[in-house]
């Protein structure tokens, strides 16, 4: 920017005036600069390198007062903000350069002075400027883009330089503030003059190189007077030539080279391309249209010559005709790749036509779908499923019947089958109890792995056995409970690292959550007592169940119905029994279902306990023998065969009066009953 760094050094004249005349070269090129100054319309502007007539390509909210760089296909801005009010920030925002399209910003500590020029080296894939802690000794450092640190190469001394720009080799040229070009050595800041470039450099500056020329340097020269130009350099002595003026002695940041410039009556771009490259093979086609018609519209006809390129390097090159199907054989490499075909004709060389992020070779394959771990019928066997893969990472070619699938144990991080099919089914017999997931990784070879996908968790391993007890003294018993919040909302139980228990707390939705058990193994026909303590600030309800997996699926049988819990932030101790109905490992599930939301706050659960207390003779009862009766969680239980049942209170008042099926369970309140059933009756407890 004009005068930017007015406070950096005294301005001084140009040496001699200015004529400008333009030049002729053979192949013109398109060039892109960072139009800077605070009263033009700033912006990307497009001219070429025999005409600075400059097009506004794009906006840019971004200045670029702490310098710029083209890296690839991105663009980076360097620019401070001195309107916060705790000093000045300093931004790095990223551009797409394909449409200058914003794409993200990120703070930075200050990396760069005003005014720094920034250069890219094509070879070692690094970005140098220079810096200044005083403004008067220079140093010359590298920018990591991705972590937006420095490192410094080397000392300057007093150069403080105005352009910085590397050629294709990656040497690494310079204009100072003494008027002079030098070569700079990026491994060590080694300056060594070349030569005057007979004019005297001030306010910001741009530099490149053209494609295939070494030895030419353009520069968009900016002077204390108003006579900013675009200068070709030769930096193998300093010679400089002028090109052309800058109308409205227009000032750039940065400058990068585009494409050539088509003549009017060079081809157009080649039409309906495509690769073919069989079975994963390196060596294929470059397919493509010949034009019909010039880079103006017009009319074309005859011998063609073309060019194909692969990520810039030319592969092929042959003859054709106007309008006609051209396959040209090219080899390359494994990975993905841009390709680029070029018509000529005696004219000049024509329009670009491009196919990016083509995809040669084996691919890798795409990682599985609908992984899943789930139990088998037997103890302690597990089965694993996924769909096999059928497509390659990036769309390219894979054979489905070459890839194999290595299955991992985690968290221990084992492989226990390298080439494993769906559905695999396998044991695990290990003295504790965990909670594992697996991860089912696709492959071809070493070289061509896929993205491991992880499966579900499970508890596996030995099954508590009863008694069984948790007060959740330690994190390591709450993590292998099952937690599912099936209504998806920001709470959940959870564990208090403070007090050892668990709890849950409100939300704008009614609750539906389950804490599960981890598998206690019990037998068929015993009876069991459940006891634990529950709190509440405010009103909740909550329900026990159990089953044989830890889904809300799998939760069949109650053991507690849907209670309340309004203990006014006391601890109130709660216990049920239920019987076994086979022999086997089940799980617990604790299912808070409040639905007032205004009246419920927090429900918390501790000392889960679980007792053995009796056989209830379960196994010895037949569907043919005569009805019998257990009590389970206040209610009374048919067992066997369905039958005429009356429950009669000890005041003589009937409760029930009907057919029981079996399994059919009458609920009563504490008290003593009389049953008859077939003839005979029983007296019952409910306690």
């Amino acid at each position: 920017m004009k005068k930017l760094i007015a406070t950096m050094m005294t301005a001084i004249a140009l040496m001699g005036g200015l004529t400008v005349t333009a030049q002729t070269q053979d192949t013109e090129y398109q060039l892109f600069g960072h139009r800077v100054g605070t009263s033009y319309a700033n912006g990307i502007y497009k001219f070429t390198s025999t005409k600075t007539t400059a097009t506004k390509v794009a906006d840019i909210s971004a200045t670029p007062d702490l310098g710029s760089v083209k890296v690839d296909d991105r663009y980076y801005v360097f620019s401070q903000d001195k309107t916060s009010g705790y000093g000045t920030d300093y931004y790095m925002t990223i551009y797409d350069v394909s449409d200058f399209k914003y794409v993200t910003r990120a703070k930075v500590t200050p990396l760069l002075i005003e005014g720094a020029p920034m250069a890219y080296n094509p070879v070692n894939k690094k970005v140098y400027t220079i810096y200044s802690e005083n403004n008067y000794l220079y140093t010359l450092v590298t920018i990591d883009l991705s972590n937006r640190k420095k490192t410094e190469i080397g000392s300057l001394s007093t150069k403080r330089f105005w352009t910085l720009t590397f050629n294709e080799t990656g040497k690494l040229y310079g204009i100072a503030d003494d008027g002079k070009l030098y070569a700079i050595d990026p491994t060590n800041a080694n300056t060594t003059a070349i030569g005057s470039v007979g004019h005297i450099p001030n306010y910001q500056q741009a530099a490149t190189f053209l494609p295939g020329d070494n030895n030419t340097m353009y520069w968009a020269g900016t002077f204390a007077k108003e006579d900013a130009a675009l200068y070709k350099v030769d930096v193998t002595n300093g010679t400089t030539t002028p090109i052309e003026k800058f109308a409205e002695d227009a000032e750039f940041n940065t400058l990068w080279v585009g494409d050539k410039v088509v003549k009017a009556g060079a081809p157009a771009a080649a039409t309906m391309l495509s690769t073919t490259f069989t079975n994963g093979s390196l060596k294929g086609t470059m397919n493509f249209t010949a034009p019909t018609t010039a880079h103006d519209g017009s009319s074309i006809s005859g011998e063609l010559t073309y060019k194909v390129f692969v990520d810039g390097t030319e592969k092929a090159t042959g003859k054709t005709e106007a309008g006609k199907e051209v396959k040209a054989e090219i080899e390359t490499t494994q990975g993905v790749h841009d390709f680029t075909v070029v018509m000529a004709n005696t004219i000049g060389e024509g329009d670009k036509a491009e196919l990016k992020s083509q995809y040669v070779g084996l691919d890798t394959p795409k990682p599985v779908k609908n992984i899943a771990f789930k139990r088998g019928t037997q103890p302690n066997e597990y089965v694993l499923t996924w769909e096999n893969v059928t497509e390659g990472e990036h769309n390219g070619y894979i054979d489905p019947a070459s890839v194999k699938y290595k299955v991992r144990k985690m968290p221990e991080d084992k492989v226990i089958n390298e080439r494993a099919t769906s559905p695999y089914t396998f044991t695990i017999e290990q003295a504790n109890a965990e909670r594992c997931f697996f991860d089912v990784i696709p492959y071809v070879d070493n070289a061509t792995t896929g993205l491991p996908m992880s499966s579900n968790k499970l508890l596996v391993g030995k099954a508590f056995e009863v008694p069984y007890s948790e007060d959740f003294s330690s994190n390591d018993n709450f993590l292998l409970y099952t937690i599912i919040n099936v209504d998806d909302d920001n709470a959940t139980w959870d564990y208090d690292y403070d007090y050892k228990f668990l709890k849950i707390y409100n939300t704008s939705v009614a609750k539906n959550d389950w804490a599960i058990t981890p598998f206690i193994a019990v037998e068929k026909g015993m009876e069991y007592k459940l006891s634990f303590d529950v709190r509440s600030f405010g009103t909740e309800t909550f329900e026990v169940k159990y089953g044989k997996d830890a889904t809300v699926e799998a939760m069949t049988e109650q053991v507690l119905p849907t209670t309340e819990v309004a203990s006014d932030g006391e601890f109130v101790s709660k216990e049920c029994t239920f019987t076994a109905k086979e022999t086997g490992n089940f799980f617990i599930g604790f299912h808070v279902n409040t639905t007032d939301v205004e009246k419920g706050m927090t429900l918390y659960l501790d000392n889960i306990k679980l007792d053995k207390t009796g056989a209830t003779a379960i196994n010895a009862v037949e569907a043919t023998q005569a009805p019998q009766f257990i009590v389970v969680n206040s209610g009374l239980r048919m067992l066997g065969a369905a039958a005429d049942v009356v429950v009669t209170r000890l005041d003589g008042a009937i409760i029930f009066h009907g057919t029981m099926q079996p399994n059919a369970t009458i609920v009563l309140q504490k008290g003593v009953y009389i049953v008859r059933c077939n003839g005979k009756a029983q007296k019952i407890v409910v306690r």
